[in-house]
């Protein structure tokens, strides 16, 4: 509590003179004879005396924000008050009353801090001349240091660095006001919502831990006590995209993801999400980069990046920022499982985007020309002639030739009604094609439309039967390899002459559109890859395989033979007979042209750079 100062101040020893001067003057002007019998003796006042000065409701600080009435009580402990004043800058007033009230209008001051006084004089109660006069008195005095305010409140201006620990650090200056009644700081990211109060009158700052990507809001909410005052609002947004991987690789057997750090403390966790059960590569580590076999041309890896803060346990967030990649090796071109045919005269393939056909540049991979079929989706298998610019394709329905990639004006061949699918089509250099319908293997003159001949296969093909059925380029010759056995026929004047049949079990067949009279087999129980004379069938030449393999094509461009045992795709260079690349791949019925690669699920990938 302050301190009441108290003043005792006495006028008889300098009033004494004058007094008995005056005294004197009176007796000798009166008649009587003077006596002693009316002087009394009054002893000076005591040196202190308590006194009481409040204001109700108030401490030692006075918080003056709005008009206030303020109740003041004077006490003089049984002494009269003569007098009693309250200073509070330039103003007073007077208190006549032992009670009573003053009210003060802030708005008539600036900002500041002020001291208010209330002093008061009482009497002394000796009953001198000088008390009964006022010229002895006591008097008393307390202050209160005064805070006066009537500003909106303050803007509070943000700032975002981090801390030596690295974490997200959001900072403040305090407010200038005096009249300052709450300060709160919410923080909004994602669904979540939180609040803390700070003192407005102190530094503020906020030490985020549980940030390190994406959007966070920040927002100070400013109140002041002044009621007719308006409160403050400001706000501050962290943006930072959540680390994006990339892909890179130096071979074809594995792929280095990497990213950015996001600048604070932070976690991560690598996943494969297009599988099942889904595979983790990182868990809940700083690393930025992590580096993971390649998921196989032909197959798209869909990878899952999460990034979150280093106390992820402690953080109250139902959310944390991910990105998504994708890799595959190549370029997506078709949709729907397609077929391919090359034609290396006018360096064009060609496939379908549902029911459009499609023409593509071998280099740039452009699309060059299109060509709707009905039903062309349908399980539509391609081919190419080795000596001319046509191309054909057969749908459900019938088989549409084109003369070049221009793609238009077909002829068209109809079956007589819906048939099944067709599992092999070549086109050959005697003007003919060689299909599969339903079952049975047609020839058909291309000049005519007319089918000249038809085989009847009895033991059709089941495993990779896309694989096991070849003609030769002239149409001269086919072949049909199933696990019971091979079949060879000589084509001769629209009849089929079995040429060749064993009953070894096969996996796949296939004629060298380069080489006339060379055939190439893969066995079912051995690794081992055959190379025949078809005329008699007899063996050129046996290779060793890395497994037991399909045969798929060979490249017109090139020379080199595809082979895959479903999990690798095998280059094989047939001068040299090594194999110059290895690409994993679980792809059921790739192809190679022009040294690129072309799966059944629609990529197509240069090997180029990767061969010798």
């Amino acid at each position: 509590m302050n301190p009441i100062h108290l003043t005792t101040f006495s006028g008889s020893r300098i009033l004494l003179p004058i007094l008995i001067i005056i005294m004197i003057l009176a007796v000798n002007s009166c008649e009587y004879p003077l006596t002693d019998d009316e002087i009394t003796q009054i002893g000076p006042p005591a040196p202190s005396h308590p006194l009481q000065i409040d204001l109700a409701d108030s401490g030692d600080t006075l918080f003056i924000f709005n008009r206030l009435r303020l109740n003041y009580r004077l006490s003089a402990f049984g002494l009269d008050i003569h007098a009693g004043e309250m200073l509070l800058s330039d103003d007073r007033w007077e208190l006549y009353n032992d009670k009573g009230e003053v009210e003060i209008d802030p708005f008539e001051y600036n900002p500041g801090i002020y001291k208010l006084s209330v002093n008061m004089f009482t009497s002394t109660g000796t009953g001198s001349l000088a008390d009964l006069s006022g010229y002895e008195y006591y008097a008393g005095t307390r202050e209160w240091v005064t805070l006066i305010d009537t500003r909106p409140a303050g803007y509070l201006q943000m700032m975002a660095d981090t801390d030596e620990n690295g974490f997200l650090r959001i900072s403040w200056q305090p407010s200038s006001n005096l009249n300052s009644k709450s300060l709160s700081l919410n923080r909004s990211f994602s669904y979540n919502s939180t609040q803390r109060y700070f003192n407005p009158r102190l530094p503020g700052k906020f030490i985020d831990s549980c940030y390190t990507c994406g959007e966070v809001n920040y927002s100070l909410y400013h109140t002041v006590y002044t009621e007719s005052a308006s409160p403050s609002y400001t706000s501050l947004q962290i943006q930072r995209e959540p680390p994006v991987p990339s892909a890179s690789f130096a071979n074809l057997d594995s792929v280095t993801f990497s990213w950015n750090k996001t600048g604070y403390p932070t976690h991560h966790t690598f996943t494969r999400t297009d599988g099942y059960p889904n595979p983790v590569y990182l868990e809940n580590s700083p690393d930025t980069s992590i580096t993971i076999a390649q998921p196989g041309f032909g197959s798209r890896g869909q990878y899952k990046l999460d990034s979150k803060p280093m106390y992820a346990g402690k953080c109250n967030e139902s959310y944390y920022p991910f990105t998504y990649v994708n890799f595959t090796l190549g370029e997506y071109v078709a949709p729907n499982w397609p077929d391919y045919a090359y034609n290396p005269v006018e360096k064009a393939f060609y496939t379908s985007v549902y029911d459009d056909m499609k023409a593509f540049d071998i280099f740039s991979l452009n699309e060059t020309a299109s060509y709707h079929i009905p039903n062309l989706l349908y399980d539509a298998v391609y081919a190419c002639p080795p000596n001319s610019t046509r191309v054909g394709v057969a749908t459900r329905q019938a088989l549409y030739l084109f003369e070049n990639r221009q793609l238009t004006n077909p002829t068209i061949i109809t079956y007589g009604g819906p048939s099944a699918n067709s599992d092999h089509l070549c086109l050959t250099t005697a003007n003919t094609a060689a299909l599969i319908i339903g079952g049975d293997y047609r020839i058909i003159d291309l000049n005519t439309g007319e089918i000249t001949a038809t085989l009847d296969i009895e033991d059709y093909p089941y495993y990779s039967k896309w694989a096991c059925i070849s003609t030769s380029p002239a149409g001269d010759q086919c072949v049909i390899v199933t696990r019971n056995g091979i079949w060879l026929y000589n084509i001769i004047n629209n009849t089929f002459e079995i040429a060749y049949h064993d009953q070894r079990s096969y996996k796949s067949a296939l004629f060298d559109e380069l080489h006339p009279d060379r055939l190439f087999l893969t066995l079912e129980e051995s690794p081992v890859l055959e190379l025949r004379n078809p005329r008699d069938f007899s063996l050129i030449r046996s290779v060793n395989l890395p497994g037991k393999c399909v045969l798929r094509n060979i490249d017109p461009e090139s020379g080199y033979l595809l082979l895959t045992d479903y999990t690798h795709l095998y280059v094989m260079d047939i001068n040299t007979w090594q194999i110059v690349l290895k690409v994993p791949s679980t792809d059921s019925m790739p192809k190679l042209y022009n040294k690129r690669l072309f799966s059944h699920s629609g990529y197509v990938f240069d090997i180029t750079p990767y061969l010798p």
